[in-house]
């Protein structure tokens, strides 16, 4: 399971940079396309740094921070997909995948990185 939470960190990570960059780029919404990439990428680079030691002199402090972000990440992630399929489904003509997209991958990240402590 840590080979995976990995994997899916440092998938966020690249498409929330992906997303942060390309925003200037883009006409629609790009102020919470910009604030989107930027919490992708700030999630994904808190859990590798946390699965890699380094906050170990911070242990029970950045254990808390690393669980009660992935709650609210996890509860904020799952209303934001839910809005961006309701948004697809009344507005088919102009579809807009990036920001479902980001929210599935943030809400994914939040839940396996739960998951993985919630067995400890």
């Amino acid at each position: 399971m840590h080979l995976v939470l990995n994997t899916m960190a440092w998938l966020n990570l690249a498409f929330g940079f992906s997303l942060a960059v390309a925003t200037p780029f883009l006409d629609d919404l790009p102020v919470p396309l910009f604030a989107l990439g930027a919490l992708l990428v700030a999630q994904a680079a808190y859990v590798i740094a946390y699965s890699t030691r380094v906050f170990a002199s911070f242990e029970p402090f950045a254990e808390t921070g690393l669980i009660i972000g992935s709650t609210v990440l996890a509860a904020v992630g799952s209303v934001a997909l839910i809005q961006q399929v309701i948004f697809l489904v009344n507005h088919p003509q102009n579809p807009e995948y990036a920001p479902m997209t980001g929210a599935f991958l943030a809400a994914v990240l939040a839940v396996m990185t739960l998951s993985q402590f919630a067995k400890r």
